[in-house]
Parts: structure tokens; C-alpha cells; sequence
């Protein structure tokens, strides 16, 4: 289809342009089909901003940021339970309080559960990404970053995406590192890690928001944000691969807007409309899902071919 080929670097001399990846995304037509999920339980309340579904006691359950629509810092993170082709609010899973955004992975064949917690100190709200066990207790916790993201590497180490903010970081840059336990996430040090290159045109912020490991290469979903002249937020989903040998990326691509979905009213308009925000992917075959926020109201999904298949086969 168009828009296929190998993802390589870019050249030295080409300026990575949003304009551009969004000239080619509407040349590359991905999307197959795209839903919003039907979330039962909610009562007034909105959710979004899904995990990827995962496996726990034989049931398949997705975890759901849900929050008042005029209260942002009245957040949970609740997990739903499919039934058929809805999620229904579980009452065998915890409800995670003052916490948003989940997200799920594996890391030793172990079930790994994350969100961002929220806080208030000295009458400023803080938050933290906070990684817990299949047993939903805490095992690491990292102050004052979102979007901070593990994948298991094939000698058992633990690659580790962050996304730091302020100075020369901006509103948030993508950064690499190794570790060898989750619990040296406690202590992570950014100096060592590396600056991602060549994933986040200028004048842009993102972050990651998850991995999965192939044989030789990450596969990467990520998010790139900016303002419009009128201040409104416009965040698209992104796919790359990222060679942990090198800590090189590929170029970049877009794969969802906020266009692939219906025309629904927003948190907040139009400040929030145009906002998907990924929460994870899985891969299906020859196609994959990825589930999303859409306009910090809804919960969606979007099919798309693999358009990983090209690079190796996951």
C-alpha cells in the first residue's frame, strides 16, 4: 500500500517537517477501520486514554483513565472487563486513585501495570509515572516524567524510553537508556541516557507510549504534540523502529489523527479537540490495534496493517 517501505535514517541534510509527515500520512492511508469503545459503568464520568488490552486470571481486561469532565485532578485509572464487543467496569480489578494514563507490558513474562500518579506539594501539582506487579503493588517510581516506557531486550536487559521536560529538553524530548531491573527505574539517571534524534520535528513535543520488541529492532508508538497559533493542542500518533545497538531511530511516521475518528465534542473545546493520545498496540497477524484517547473524552481503536511487516516479521 502507499507508504510502505523500509523506515531509514533520515538524511543529514533533510529537516524532519510535521507538514511533511502529515502530507504523507494523508498519501498513506492506514487507517482500516477505527471504533470508539463502548465503556459500561462510566455514569457521568468520561473515559479515555485506554491501555492495550491484557490477559489477568483468564479474563481480558483494559485499563481506562476516568475523570469527571470538569475535574482533570479527580482522575482513576479503572480496568475494564471485555464482554463481547463492550468493557464493563470490573469489580475484581483495584480502582488506582489520583492516577491517569495506564499502560501495560511484560517484562520476564510478568505482567507489568504503569500510569501516572498525581499529587499535590507545596500547592503545586506534581506527578510521577509509577510501575507496578501483576499483584498491583508498587515496584518503581519516577518524579516529575510522563511517558516513561520499558521493553525487555534479548540479553534480558531492560531498555527504558524517557521523556524529560524543561531546558534544553523543552516541553519534552525522547531519551534512551539501559537498565538491568525494573527497580533501577527508582534511580534512573538521566545523564546517561541519549537523546532520540530525528523523531520530533521543531517546534514539537512527544513522547513514547509503548514498545514491542522484535528480533533485532524496537517497534515504537509514540505521539508528537504542538500548539496551534490559537493555542489548541494537536497531538498525532506515531509508528518508528529504533535499533538498540545504535540507539538510532527510522524516520517516523504518522498513522492516526484525530480526522480518523467521528466528530464528537471534546474535555474542552476547541482546546482539546484535535488530541489522540496512544496508550498501547498490539499486533494481530498482519494487521495491528491501537487503542487511544481521542479529544480527552472517549476511549477509541484504530486497525491498520502491519505497517511494521516491511522492516521483519513480529
Amino acid at each position: 500500500m502507499p507508504g510502505e517501505g523500509v523506515v531509514c535514517s533520515l538524511p543529514k541534510k533533510e529537516q524532519l517537517s510535521l507538514e511533511k509527515l502529515l502530507r504523507e500520512y494523508e498519501k498513506s492511508r492506514y487507517i482500516k477501520i477505527s471504533e470508539i469503545l463502548e465503556l459500561k459503568g462510566l455514569g457521568y464520568k468520561d473515559g479515555y486514554n485506554p491501555s492495550k488490552p491484557f490477559e489477568y486470571n483468564g479474563e481480558t481486561y483494559i485499563g481506562i483513565r476516568v475523570e469527571p469532565r470538569w475535574d482533570e485532578y479527580g482522575s482513576q485509572v479503572v480496568f475494564f472487563k471485555r464482554e463481547e464487543k463492550s468493557w464493563c467496569k470490573s469489580e475484581d480489578l483495584p480502582i488506582l486513585p489520583n492516577s491517569q494514563d495506564p499502560f501495560v507490558t511484560e517484562i520476564d513474562n510478568e505482567l507489568i501495570i504503569g500510569c501516572v500518579e498525581v499529587y499535590c506539594s507545596n500547592g503545586r501539582i506534581n506527578y510521577k509515572t509509577v510501575y507496578r506487579d501483576e499483584n498491583f503493588e508498587k515496584i518503581a517510581e519516577i518524579e516529575g516524567m510522563k511517558c516513561v516506557r520499558v521493553v525487555e531486550l534479548p540479553n534480558k536487559e531492560i531498555g527504558v524510553f524517557l521523556r524529560p521536560k524543561g531546558s534544553k529538553y523543552g516541553r519534552g524530548k525522547i531519551c534512551y537508556t539501559v537498565i538491568n531491573s525494573l527497580e533501577e527505574l527508582n534511580n534512573v539517571n538521566l545523564d546517561e541516557a541519549e537523546l532520540v534524534e530525528g523523531v520530533l520535528p521543531e517546534g514539537t513535543w512527544g513522547g513514547i507510549n509503548d514498545v514491542y520488541p522484535g528480533k533485532e529492532k524496537l517497534y515504537v508508538l509514540g505521539h508528537i504534540a504542538h500548539f496551534s497559533e490559537k493555542e489548541n493542542k494537536n497531538y498525532y500518533c506515531t509508528i518508528f523502529e529504533f535499533d538498540p545497538e545504535t540507539k538510532k531511530a527510522g524516520s517516523p511516521k504518522i498513522v492516526v489523527t484525530r480526522n480518523d475518528f467521528p466528530k464528537l465534542p471534546a474535555k474542552r473545546e476547541p482546546e482539546l479537540y484535535n488530541v489522540v493520545y496512544p496508550g498501547g498496540f498490539s499486533v494481530e497477524g498482519r494487521k495491528i490495534e491501537i487503542y487511544l484517547g481521542i479529544s480527552d473524552a472517549y476511549a477509541g481503536k484504530v486497525t491498520i496493517q502491519n505497517p511494521f511487516e516491511c522492516f521483519s516479521a513480529i
